[in-house]
């Protein structure tokens, strides 16, 4: 009995991970996540319940996305100062 309940939280992490972190799938929240649990936000910020992660999940995407571009931005104008720079 306690290898399948392991099995089920395993199958409910890979899901997180997988379809609503990883594919930012949002429709798949109510099924691993209860509707009323608590989290807490990167900040400490306590927040409960769906809405509330959905909303976390697509501003954290968010940011990562918009720091992520920033870098390769700041990147590729060090790389095109180097080359040209170089003789």
């Amino acid at each position: 009995m306690g290898n399948y309940v392991m099995s089920i939280q395993k199958e409910k992490v890979k899901t997180f991970y997988g379809v609503i972190w990883d594919a930012h799938d949002k429709s798949a929240i109510p099924d691993i996540l209860h509707e009323d649990f608590t989290f807490r936000r990167s900040l400490g910020q306590e927040k409960q319940g769906l809405a509330d992660f959905a909303e976390y999940a697509v501003e954290s995407v968010n940011s990562s996305i918009q720091s992520n571009v920033g870098q390769v931005l700041s990147w590729q104008g060090k790389c095109r100062n180097y080359l040209i720079a170089d003789p």
